[in-house]
């Protein structure tokens, strides 16, 4: 088990390098989008730090080298967004960074995730309702996180845009509303 840790270690922060990647580069797309990407990299990461914290105990770590090694994997999020927002210029070079992270995602969900599913025993009750409850999820996140869809000139939905337009009354309070023509 000796042997594997610094594979453990590693495997971290390369991982923890492209969170950064792709939060970074959802940010420069749509802050919507960054702020999504990042609540999901956090709810991830919670469950897999604690799970690398166990694995260095168990091999004999102290408490205190966990947390510094932890700490050191973890900042390399910081050094994959300050990459993307340094280093990658146009929308081209953000896409297929945000290409690259999707598909390093989709891998491990479908190769380490996926197939142990069977040896937990859940069944396919259970799992069409847990990817229901996600869709539910994501659905729901579009209504709270303002969002457009590329056209150029169309306004942002969700819930947040009420917020901006609520403000926007208050400026132009006292001010002449210009009336919309009927084409």
């Amino acid at each position: 088990m000796e042997v594997s840790i610094p594979l453990v270690i590693l495997g971290d922060t390369i991982h923890n390098f492209i969170d950064g990647v792709a939060i970074a580069a959802t940010y420069l797309i749509n802050p919507g989008l960054g702020v999504v990407t990042t609540i999901s990299t956090f709810l991830h990461e919670v469950p897999h730090e604690i799970g690398d914290f166990g694995i260095l105990l168990k091999a004999g770590w102290k408490k205190s080298s966990i947390i510094l090694v932890n700490v050191v994997s973890a900042s390399t999020t910081l050094a994959g967004a300050a990459f993307v927002y340094f280093f990658a210029s146009g929308e081209v070079i953000i896409g297929t960074l945000l290409a690259i992270a999707a598909g390093l995602f989709l891998y491990l969900g479908a190769s380490d995730f996926l197939p142990h599913i069977h040896e937990n025993g859940i069944s396919r009750k259970k799992g069409v309702l847990a990817l229901l409850l996600g869709v539910l999820l994501m659905l729901a996140s579009f209504s709270v996180v303002p969002h457009s869809h590329g056209d150029e000139g169309e306004e942002e939905h969700g819930i947040f845009e009420e917020m901006h337009e609520e403000e926007g009354e208050e400026e132009h309070e006292g001010e002449p509303q210009d009336q919309e023509e009927d084409h």
